[in-house]
């Protein structure tokens, strides 16, 4: 019990506790967001294992003296 439901009746602590749950639009929101952040790691890694590759100096596209 926190303190704002401390002095609470029965009725007035349930609905408090009622009111903590997300609603469906928060579900939603959730579900939405997750995917997009799994997505978002998943492309930072991708790029920084081809930012570190080694190219092979006779592959490189360079002109030697």
């Amino acid at each position: 019990m926190t303190r704002a439901t401390a002095g609470a009746s029965a009725t007035q602590r349930v609905a408090a506790d009622r009111d903590a749950k997300p609603d469906p639009w928060a579900w939603l929101g959730m579900a939405i967001i997750a995917p997009c952040g799994a997505a978002t790691a998943w492309l930072n890694v991708r790029s920084a294992q081809r930012a570190h590759r080694i190219i092979p100096a006779t592959s490189a596209d360079i002109v030697a003296d």
